[in-house]
């Protein structure tokens, strides 16, 4: 399955992850949070639109076919880059 995300929702998160880098309130803020919907939520009150859809989405973007294999069982990764199968 093919998934595709626009420019818009990419500009969103960069933006937002930039945000977050440059806002050490913003982090202590989110650090706080005990599920994912209220770090949306946050992150939607500092002015982004951002949904967990989106998030979702590019998650499904960036995994690539070796990251499924590993995660059926058939291969683990390590920090080291090393694969085993």
């Amino acid at each position: 399955m093919v998934h595709t995300v626009s420019i818009h929702v990419r500009e969103q998160l960069k933006a937002s992850l930039e945000k977050v880098k440059s806002d050490s309130e913003l982090q202590e803020t989110l650090k706080a949070v005990t599920s994912p919907e209220a770090a949306i939520e946050i992150v939607q009150s500092a002015g982004f639109l951002i949904t967990s859809g989106d998030i979702q989405s590019i998650q499904y973007e960036t995994t690539t076919d070796e990251e499924l294999e590993g995660a059926s069982g058939g291969t683990c990764f390590n920090p080291s880059g090393n694969i085993y199968r």
